[in-house]
């Protein structure tokens, strides 16, 4: 044999071998007789047998939010093997599953899957704690779920700073002399905290100083417990202003002439209590009981003694209840759904005598629909 051919041999006897894997045959090994050549049904047929067969999907993904990786050999239900959380470094876990619809050990529909992922993550979103909600199902080596929420949480401190005039307009302050013109200001600062303890606990703290002054504390306690259905909620208020428009002549409010150097010409204080019952994640019910204490000075009630009916003060107590059923698709920034509110109040005053206040009632009602007008247009 020439020399000169063995590389050439060498180099074609490679791609002879990968043609002919392409192309589907494979030569027959030493000793053997060759194969019969194999026509195109039987290598169709052949292909089919080799190739596992296709999984059937067990869901349509609905929403980017929603993940959910197809199971084999699943049947129509699922049981929940796990319920993991990935990202609440502030908020409980223990408040995270109080909002869900479903605990480990249950079984779920296959068809059913993606909406009920769907919502209960919504359920955690409109908890208003995070930025967004992923939630994640996977089959387990058991052929179970593991369902995995996926957080980012919000910074839930936040400060406000109070600077606002105490005139009613821009042009009635510029207009007063500049040393009276930076008395009649307010400043101070607005706090809330939403997640207090990582329980969803709201604490609300107001302090403002300056012409008119405030400061108030309230706690919001959405529910105690496993299923966090009963909570409560409290607060106090203090509020002193420097002047009040203690008469109204020709449909225009009369203020006093100079504000007070060492009174208040009105103090208004009370505290409430209430419990908080949230029959579901939508339906909630609001129970408050308040007590207020209104103040006028010496020098008001020397100009208009009828303030107050003839006294200096008054005290009355009063009872709210609120039911509010949210049936929107996002509570903080909704686009479809509907809102309904009903709020009935009583208020008793508690000054006895022939010029006492008389009681009364009153009943507010709202209603909010949110529409989706197609190509990302939306009414409310």
């Amino acid at each position: 044999m020439n020399p000169l051919a063995r590389p050439l041999f060498n180099f074609r006897c490679p791609w002879l071998v990968v043609l002919g894997w392409l192309l589907g045959y494979a030569g027959p090994a030493w000793g053997q007789a060759p194969l019969p050549a194999a026509s195109p049904s039987r290598l169709r047929h052949l292909s089919q047998a080799a190739r596992p067969p296709a999984l059937a999907p067990v869901v349509v993904l609905t929403d980017t939010l929603v993940r959910v990786r197809p199971c084999p050999n699943a049947g129509p239900r699922l049981r929940v093997g796990v319920i993991l959380f990935a990202g609440n470094a502030i908020t409980r876990e223990r408040t995270l599953r109080a909002e869900l619809n479903l605990r480990e050990g249950d079984s779920l529909a296959v068809a059913d899957l993606p909406a009920r992922l769907e919502a209960n993550r919504r359920r955690l979103y409109n908890l208003q704690l995070f930025h967004t909600v992923l939630v994640q199902a996977s089959c387990g080596s058991a052929g179970q779920l593991i369902i995995l929420f996926s957080v980012q949480e919000r910074w839930y401190v936040l400060p406000t700073p109070i600077f606002s005039i105490a005139d009613p307009n821009f042009k009635r302050w510029f207009d007063r002399p500049g040393t009276e013109r930076w008395q009649r200001l307010d400043y101070g600062l607005h706090l809330v905290h939403y997640n207090m303890r990582g329980r969803a606990e709201q604490l609300t703290a107001n302090l403002q100083l300056g012409f008119n002054r405030k400061y108030e504390l309230f706690y919001e306690v959405p529910g105690f417990g496993q299923r966090r259905r009963v909570g409560m909620g409290f607060g106090i208020s203090l509020y002193q202003s420097r002047n009040l428009d203690y008469l109204t002549e020709n449909d225009r409010p009369r203020p006093l002439p100079q504000p007070e150097e060492d009174a208040f010409p009105i103090q208004r204080f009370y505290v409430t209590g209430g419990v908080r019952l949230r029959h579901t994640v939508q339906f909630s019910t609001a129970l408050d009981v308040s007590y207020h204490r209104e103040s006028i000075s010496d020098s008001i009630y020397r100009l208009n003694s009828a303030y107050f009916l003839g006294r200096s003060q008054r005290k009355y107590a009063e009872i709210s209840v609120v039911s509010s059923n949210n049936q929107r698709n996002t509570f903080a920034y909704p686009l479809t759904g509907q809102f309904m509110q009903a709020a009935l109040t009583y208020r008793q005053f508690l000054d006895g005598g022939p010029t006492a206040t008389p009681s009364y009632a009153t009943v507010r009602l709202r209603y909010a629909r949110y529409l989706s007008l197609g190509h990302q247009f939306y009414y409310a």
